[in-house]
């Protein structure tokens, strides 16, 4: 019991400095000069720090652990692993259609992740750039998994039934995507949407082991998902 609560203090502990940690590269867009530098070069080092510090809390809980190398195996892993991303990515399109029909919000409301690339854009240009692709296509796509997937499926996996810890992963996911957007009734479809995705990370995760497919797919959802808003928001 002692052992939970503190692999549950660790992984909040985490996640905090985390959050920390992408804040500043994220806000780093609102100041000028000098300072907006030291934000970034603080925020990334953090970042660094905590997915360091991620990789040895897993290897502690799990000695095979390794970020690297990529592993597909063979192409038919590879096919497979592309299958289930394309899979996910339509249940949360699907989703999200219907979701927001039920609860009649506009399908152009916009996600957390949204949210912050439009808020980034509306300060600094170029650099809004350079702030978002750090924090969505590399920095999240790391920590997060080794956090969501890697961490918490070394502490709170249940032995007996695979899908839980699937299944939550992915609740908790969708949480942390949406509560730093304020709770609202849109919010509640975004985070069954950032479910899905996380409970298809986390199968990957237990039928692979190997964390840096997640990061891979993670990194291809983020890239597609920025690039396609950043397409939309430069013809306005």
């Amino acid at each position: 019991m002692l052992l939970k609560v503190k692999q549950v203090g660790i992984f909040v502990g985490m996640l905090i400095l985390y959050l920390i940690a992408s804040g500043l590269i994220e806000n780093s867009v609102i100041f000028h000069g000098w300072l907006r530098y030291v934000l970034l070069a603080v925020g990334i080092v953090g970042s660094i720090g905590v997915a360091y510090f991620l990789a040895k809390l897993i290897k502690r809980a799990e000695p095979e652990f390794s970020i690297l190398p990529i592993n597909f195996k063979n192409w038919r892993r590879f096919v497979w692993l592309l299958l289930i991303w394309i899979g996910s990515l339509f249940v949360m399109g699907t989703w999200k259609s219907v979701g927001d029909k039920l609860i009649g919000v506009s399908i152009e409301s916009t996600s957390t992740n949204q949210e912050l690339i439009s808020k980034t854009f509306s300060y600094s240009g170029f650099y809004s750039v350079i702030a978002m692709a750090i924090t969505l296509v590399l920095v999240a796509p790391i920590i997060e998994e080794l956090l969501f997937r890697g961490l918490f499926l070394a502490y709170f996996d249940s032995k007996k039934h695979w899908w839980i810890g699937v299944v939550t992963s992915g609740l908790l996911f969708g949480l942390a995507h949406i509560v730093s957007s304020g709770v609202r009734l849109a919010s509640l479809v975004d985070w069954i949407m950032y479910a899905i995705l996380g409970g298809a990370l986390a199968f990957v995760y237990k039928r692979t082991r190997h964390i840096s497919n997640d990061i891979l797919i993670h990194m291809m959802q983020n890239s597609i998902a920025t690039l396609s808003l950043l397409i939309t928001f430069l013809q306005h």
